[in-house]
């Protein structure tokens, strides 16, 4: 079973692996332009589309973590044991809920938000219709906090109550005993979340998809009737899912490498987080 598991996931990767590699041998881009330029449509430039990615896992984390861990300390250190079972399992049951109904949500609620706060903030020289990358990390982030926090809960619980004990006999309050002890002692297991976390959000594509647009550039901000318009951005999933449909030849190709790009920039953060696992001190 183990080498079956092995085998599927080398096949995936050789297949699209082998599918992006015409898109420098037999359509002659650069790996320099692919990686560097700014333009897809033309050039199949990933550089924004990169970035992107990598904003809205930044966006999605900043909003994720404070909440999954001041979520994470209530249900293991201040909430009562029956409270905490149940935090545990209403938690759990975000992880049940399909990822096209956060979008849907989000299309229906972030999005007017995002509108109304910056359009209410920035004044009459801007205007926006809340779609771009912050609905997408709003709507990302409360995707990821169930296992960020769920990870964070065990990695807590993993704790020896001596060390908690040691702490609080030293005179220390319990939000110094949270903050300096037992946040410290569980970092190791708290990274891994937050790392599976930025995984998910990099691999997430009908949630994000329904709420960024689909304008391939990170901050697009154009003049519009006398205003700056900030308007939809993409990443890597989205305009993999929005062009694959119609794409043939060179296109093709290129949303090829596209994806094993992002399968690899995946796996490299699968690996990280297996690497602070063995680095744990409390199992």
């Amino acid at each position: 079973m183990a080498a079956i598991v092995i085998a599927i996931l080398v096949f995936i990767y050789y297949t699209i692996g082998s599918r992006s590699y015409q898109l420098f041998t037999q359509d002659h881009v650069s790996l320099t332009t692919f990686f560097t330029s700014k333009d897809w449509e033309n050039s199949y430039g990933t550089l924004v589309l990169t970035v992107g990615s990598l904003l809205l896992v930044a966006f999605g984390l900043i909003l994720a973590v404070p909440l999954s861990l001041g979520a994470a300390l209530f249900i293991t250190e201040v909430a009562p044991p029956w409270m905490g079972r149940f935090l545990r399992s209403v938690v759990e049951l975000f992880l049940g809920i399909p990822s096209v109904i956060f979008g849907l949500v989000g299309l229906l609620v972030v999005v007017p938000f995002v509108a109304n706060i910056i359009n209410s903030i920035a004044g009459n020289p801007y205007f926006t219709t809340g779609n771009g990358i912050f609905a997408a990390a709003i709507v990302v982030a409360f995707m990821v906090l169930p296992t960020i926090t769920t990870i964070s809960v065990d990695s807590l619980v993993a704790i020896p109550r001596e060390l908690r004990e040691g702490s609080l006999a030293l005179g220390a309050t319990r939000w110094q005993t949270m903050t300096k002890t037992l946040l410290p002692a569980a970092t190791p297991g708290i990274l891994t979340g937050v790392i599976l976390g930025a995984a998910r959000i990099l691999g997430e594509t009908i949630a994000v998809g329904l709420v960024i647009g689909g304008s391939p550039r990170v901050f697009p901000i154009d003049f519009i009737h006398g205003k700056l318009f900030i308007g939809s951005t993409s990443v890597m999933t989205t305009q993999i899912f929005h062009d694959f449909a119609d794409a043939t030849g060179s296109d093709l190709d290129a949303i090829w490498a596209l994806s094993f790009l992002l399968i690899v920039i995946s796996g490299l953060l699968v690996f990280a987080s297996r690497a602070l696992v063995s680095r744990r001190v409390y199992r």
